[in-house]
């Protein structure tokens, strides 16, 4: 489970760390891209499925 707001990765831009921040609390379900992939901005990283409080 991840919570919203929760650093989840990193993305290196010519050696500078950036955060990568977790949109959604949920439970993640797959992970989109891998290690060393070039992605752009938008790219889908992580697929959640998002959790609700009060929803069982």
């Amino acid at each position: 489970m991840i919570k919203e707001g929760q650093v989840i990765g990193y993305l290196d831009q010519f050696g500078t760390h950036f955060p990568v921040r977790a949109d959604v609390a949920g439970e993640v379900l797959k992970l989109l891209a891998n290690d060393g992939d070039a992605i752009g901005y938008g790219d889908p990283l992580v697929a959640v499925l998002p959790s609700f409080h009060g929803i069982k």
